[in-house]
This record gives structure tokens, sequence and C-alpha cells, in this order.
């Protein structure tokens, strides 16, 4: 068992998935925590991804499907930077946006690790709504190393399959 453990990990870390830490067991939660891949997955088939970050940060770089609703406010840079979180009005616009654009669902996107509370607070407010919604582990920073913001897969994981075999072509 642990020999299967360490060959996912080492997996992992080959195709550049090793930043996202496993949730724990007494983390568990009533929705789906997704990596890169599966969110593309969802979005794919009709699903939206939601930015959740200040919009000042998201008009920078963001994926160019993404909508963003911004669930916290951030003041200040470096040392001095403030997040506000801004819950009620990330509920308030979230159901509209769903019905505008007719996903059935969406995945929250926050910024990296250090901002997955966020993430979590606010798939959590959109299951209290009756959204189904799913978190994205990693966040942008996460997502943004698989993806371009096109939707195009990265060239450093070209070449590796979804199994994590290598694929050889004449070019490598």
């Amino acid at each position: 068992m642990r020999a299967a453990a360490a060959e996912e990990r080492a997996r992992r870390a080959k195709l550049g998935l090793d930043i996202v830490e496993p949730v724990e067991e007494e983390e568990a939660v009533p929705w789906e925590q997704l990596d890169a891949d599966k969110a593309m997955l969802l979005m794919n088939s009709g699903w939206l991804l939601v930015d959740v970050r200040d919009s000042k940060i998201s008009e920078r770089e963001t994926y160019r499907e993404a909508k963003n609703v911004p669930a916290c406010v951030v003041t200040g840079f470096g040392l001095d930077r403030v997040t506000e979180e801004r819950i009620e009005a990330f509920s308030a616009e979230l159901p509209s946006l769903l019905t505008e654009c007719g996903a059935p669902g969406c995945v929250i996107m926050a910024d990296s690790n250090a901002d997955q509370e966020m993430a979590r607070a606010a798939t959590a407010a959109a299951h209290e709504l009756g959204v189904d919604a799913a978190e994205l582990l990693g966040g942008f920073e996460h997502f943004n190393k698989i993806w371009d913001n096109r939707g195009k897969r990265r060239m450093g994981h070209a070449w590796q399959l979804p199994g994590g075999e290598d694929l050889w072509t004449a070019s490598n």
C-alpha cells in the first residue's frame, strides 16, 4: 500500500500537481474539491469558473472564460495587505450570473493555497443557496501552472498522458 502511495506522489510531482495538498478526512466538506484537470473537465461540460479574487487581481490575470464575482476586497500590498471578506455580496451576485450564463454549476477559484479558506467560504455560501458548486484546490496559482488563459494545456505538461505515462515522439 505504501509503494502505491509513493508511486502516486511521484506521478503527481512529475505532472506538477504536487502543490495541492490532499484534504484530510477530518476536513471533509459536502462539495467536491477538484484539481485543475477535473475542473477543466467540468468547465468543458458547461460549468462556469467563478473567480472569487478581488476584481483588481482578477483583471490583471485570469482564465478568460472565468467570471469574476469577488468574495473579498484587498487593500494594501505585501505585509500591509488586508483582505476583507464580502460573502454576502458574492451570494447576491452568484445565482443571477449562473442563470445568465445557463451554467448547471460552478467551480470556485481563489488565488492560491493561502486563500483556500476564502474559496471554501464562497463554496459553502453557494451550497447554502442551492447552487451545485465545487472548490478548486490550489486556486489560480495551481490552475495557471497547468492551463493557460485560453484553456490550452501548458507545454511543460504536454508530453504527459492523463494516466501519467510519458508520450514519446520524434521531437523528444
